[in-house]
């Protein structure tokens, strides 16, 4: 990084909202991984999809999927 770029802080608001969606208790019986958020929609974003685990192991969920955006700007 050069020394004229300027590096964005990250907000206490967006930070705190990082903190307490990444302490939630989850029930047992899904399976969250955190991905890639979209990087053009704001400039401070936290992804996660999320998975209901299948009654039988290396199968799809057919039960239920989602993805879960947090966006700040």
């Amino acid at each position: 990084m050069s020394e004229t770029e300027t590096v964005n802080p990250l907000p206490s608001v967006f930070s705190g909202a990082v903190e307490a969606v990444r302490a939630a208790v989850l029930r047992e019986e899904l399976q969250v991984t955190e991905i890639a958020a979209p990087s053009n929609l704001a400039p401070f974003s936290l992804a996660f999809a999320a998975d209901v685990i299948p009654a039988q192991h290396s199968e799809d969920s057919d039960v239920a999927t989602g993805r879960f955006v947090l966006l700040y700007d």
